[in-house]
C-alpha cells in the first residue's frame, strides 16, 4: 500500500478542468479565494486534502469526508489490507432522510 501513489493516481486521472468548468458557470468559488474563480491549483490541493485525510483515517471498513463539493472516501474490506479511494464533486444530491417527517399533499 502506497499512500501518496494512491492520492497521485485519482488526481492524475480526475478531470478538474470539468471540476473548474462547472464551478465558473454557477459563479462558485471558495469563501478563502484569492481570484474571481477557482483554480485548478485550488481544486487539486482541496481534493488532495481530502483523499490524504480518509487514507489515514482510523482503520474502519468506510471513511468519508467531503469539502467545496468534493467528497473522498476510503473503502476497507475484510481480509483484504488495501485501502480503496474514492473521489467524486457533486452539485446537487437528494436521499430519502430529507423526506423523513414530510408528509404526503396528494
Amino acid at each position: 500500500m502506497n499512500m501518496n501513489k494512491d492520492v497521485n493516481d485519482i488526481l492524475n486521472n480526475f478531470d478538474f478542468e470539468k471540476v473548474k468548468d462547472v464551478m465558473d458557470t454557477l459563479d462558485w468559488k471558495y469563501w478563502d479565494s484569492e481570484e474571481d474563480t477557482v483554480s485548478i491549483y485550488e481544486l487539486r490541493k482541496t481534493a488532495r486534502y481530502l483523499l490524504t485525510t480518509v487514507y489515514n483515517a482510523p482503520n474502519s471498513p468506510h471513511q468519508h469526508l467531503s469539502t467545496g463539493g468534493f467528497e473522498a472516501e476510503r473503502r476497507m474490506y475484510p481480509g483484504d489490507s488495501k485501502k480503496y479511494l474514492h473521489l467524486k464533486f457533486v452539485v446537487e444530491e437528494v436521499n430519502t432522510a430529507d423526506f423523513e417527517g414530510a408528509t404526503n399533499a396528494d
